[in-house]
């Protein structure tokens, strides 16, 4: 993967005993993890930059659905190591909880958190208005899931630049949805690195999980990406 780009696929961020294994990651994992990218010559970037440069060794990391814990224990983390990051926004559910978990419901960011984590650098990006599976939706649908998200988003002073899949669910019609509404960049949870061949309107994403430190994060990199077929 000498000449591509990774992007990270993240939820939670906070320490086991409050915030549970369960989509979550330690904050010093996360820090570390940032300090092995930059050693491995990657440079942290928005999501959105891959539009721009796709194929030139960055390293997104995203932020799915903008969980609570994240902000108070992810956001110090990225801030500290000036690690710019890409967070999705559930605009139906912003200072509410995420219901799609069913009983692992968790709180989520409220406005003021997401303009300040806007106003120190982080991208802010289209999640959908309530986190359905597009790939179960028609055109239509689809569209007034991505429509709704945009347009509360442009409310609040925002531009979001970059589409976040809701557990990357997608069907035949999605990536041209995804372009009629202005969108470059859209970010499914298929594994696999960004090189100039990529559909940016389907970018795959490396999931990282609760027991992935630097040789987790390293192994999914190399190793498995190597058994499953997706190494560049």
């Amino acid at each position: 993967m000498r000449d591509a780009s990774v992007v990270l696929c993240y939820h939670k961020v906070g320490p086991q005993a409050e915030v549970g294994r369960w989509l979550n990651l330690e904050p010093e994992a996360l820090r570390r993890q940032i300090r092995f990218l930059r050693r491995r010559g990657f440079r942290i970037a928005l999501a959105r930059d891959l539009a721009d440069s796709r194929a030139t060794r960055l390293a997104c990391l995203t932020f799915d659905d903008a969980y609570q814990c994240f902000v108070d224990y992810g956001l110090p983390i990225l801030d500290s190591e000036a690690a710019p990051s890409s967070i999705y926004v559930v605009s139906g559910e912003v200072g509410g909880a995420s219901n799609w978990d069913g009983d692992r419901a968790a709180p989520l960011a409220g406005l003021e958190a997401l303009h300040a984590a806007r106003a120190r650098g982080h991208e802010l990006g289209n999640h959908t208005a309530t986190h359905r599976f597009l790939g179960q939706l028609s055109e239509e649908e689809q569209a007034q899931e991505i429509a709704t998200c945009h347009d509360w988003m442009q409310a609040q002073g925002w531009t979001p630049e970059s589409f976040c899949l809701p557990y990357g669910s997608h069907n035949e019609v999605t990536a041209a949805v995804i372009a009629r509404h202005g969108y470059a960049v859209g970010l499914t949870t298929r594994a696999g690195f960004i090189t100039a061949q990529t559909d940016l309107r389907l970018c795959p994403r490396i999931g990282v999980s609760y027991s992935d430190g630097v040789a987790g994060l390293w192994y999914k990199l190399t190793i498995k990406a190597w058994i499953k077929g997706y190494r560049v």
